[in-house]
């Protein structure tokens, strides 16, 4: 089996549904590490909302076998027809323009429109300027490294530049190439205006299919009463505020959340796995307290529940659940195993922190240092934004900038700041997602 590079562009709700369900269902089977390819005769079948481009050099459409690439481009043809595919041409190689020549012949045969294209590796030349300056940085290497590499222009490139290496290219060449590339990037703008914008807003909550969850949310609160002693008749402060919370979640249509999140916390319980008594604004619903998903009676603590719900918020109430690190893992498997693994997962974050110990190390700061430092930060409960304005920096950092100052790591450490390194792994969230967002596979086999 061979891989291959190719562009789909997202047309509205449509196409962001089916490309997130195209590049899920790959890699959820794991196939080629990370690459995680997407199978052409799925792309056939499933391609609603999508607009195709041909593909960069490393696509079938510039395969070095013309016979594939047609082939390929007729497969391309039959499956999104003429309003949605064109042939992608790019300019990256200055002395071998065989790609944009290909990307003409395929034009002509197929009577599509060539739209040009960059291959963005940064976004602008001082990010270029960057990197190349990072990479001798960290890694060692001359100043003349990489002396062509500004003019392959992997970067946003405005058109007044692409124009520019098109004369360069033609030039060098001989070749005129410069009736077609105006064409192909007006091509661009007239896809953009094309497409309809995806609203990546979430309009209400999507629960997972539970049956009978009205019955179950009513059965679970009558059991709390049961369990807690607590008889509505002779106590109208809690019946009165019973059925104000139970209006309010009915009308909101969170009943299902109420009862997921229940069910998680009564496995921990059956399991013997230690959880919080509650935290957080969620302490001031009796219905989660009578469910067991709280264990403080809002009541008797003079807690108010429209702190964390009231009839004029439609946002879906923030609930802490504290699982014991010991018995946390379960509940999470648990909730696939009841839920669907698939659309079950754990979220992740961008580890921003890392900046600090990467400058350091890369500095040559040794690691007791830099270990001091961190827990200094942590003593003095120092955030990473008091450490974005340089000229407001707490003074244990600023006298540990000034006892390096000779390896230039203040220098090294704004230059990482805020820049991924890293994708870790949220200490307890869950989420379910039903293909509404793209997946990671974990190493260890979970999502």
């Amino acid at each position: 089996k061979r891989i291959a590079h190719l562009t789909l562009l997202c047309d509205g709700d449509k196409g962001y549904e089916t490309i997130v369900r195209l590049v899920n269902r790959a890699k959820l089977r794991g196939e080629y590490g990370f690459r995680s390819p997407v199978y052409l005769s799925e792309l056939i079948a499933d391609n609603e909302g999508l607009i195709c481009l041909s593909g960069c050099p490393a696509s079938f459409a510039q395969d070095e076998n013309e016979k594939l690439a047609f082939e390929f481009m007729r497969i391309l043809e039959t499956a999104f027809g003429k309003e949605r595919l064109f042939v992608e041409a790019q300019f990256h190689n200055l002395t071998n323009p065989k790609h944009f020549e290909r990307a003409i012949l395929l034009s002509e045969q197929f009577h599509l429109d060539i739209v040009y294209t960059n291959d963005c590796h940064f976004l602008n030349l001082d990010n270029v300027q960057e990197y190349q300056k990072f990479k001798k940085w960290v890694f060692g290497g001359k100043d003349d490294e990489d002396e062509n590499f500004n003019l392959t222009m992997l970067y946003l490139a405005d058109s007044e530049e692409i124009i520019e290496q098109t004369k360069q290219i033609s030039s060098l060449t001989g070749k005129d190439f410069n009736k077609y590339i105006i064409p192909a990037m007006e091509n661009s703008l007239k896809i953009a205006r094309k497409l309809n914008i995806v609203d990546m807003s979430v309009k209400e909550p999507i629960f997972p299919p539970i049956k009978f969850a009205n019955e179950q949310f009513d059965n679970m609160i009558l059991e709390g009463l049961k369990e807690k002693g607590l008889n509505l008749i002779s106590l109208p402060e809690y019946k009165e505020r019973l059925e104000k919370e139970i209006k309010v979640i009915t009308s909101k249509g969170f009943i299902p959340y109420f009862v997921m999140v229940a069910d998680l916390c009564q496995f921990a319980k059956n399991r013997g796995i230690v959880q919080g008594v509650g935290r957080g604004s969620a302490a001031g619903s009796l219905v989660a307290y009578l469910m067991g998903i709280t264990h403080l009676d809002p009541i008797k603590y003079n807690l108010t529940f429209e702190r964390f719900l009231s009839e004029h918020r439609n946002a879906l109430p923030d609930i802490d659940s504290d699982f014991s690190g010991e018995g946390r893992d379960r509940v999470i498997e648990y909730a696939g195993m009841k839920y669907g693994m698939k659309p079950v997962a754990t979220f992740v974050f961008f580890g921003y922190k890392e900046a600090l110990n990467f400058a350091a190390r890369h500095c040559g700061v040794p690691f007791p240092d830099i270990d001091g430092l961190r827990k200094a930060l942590e003593e003095q409960n120092i955030e990473l934004e008091e450490l974005e304005d340089e000229d407001k920096l707490p003074k244990v950092v600023s006298d540990f900038f000034k006892k390096w100052k000779h390896v230039r790591l203040e220098e090294m450490f704004y230059f990482v700041l805020n820049k991924s390194k890293s994708i870790g792994q949220h200490a307890g969230g869950i989420v379910y997602i039903d293909n509404l967002a793209p997946l990671e596979i974990k190493t260890s086999g979970g999502i």
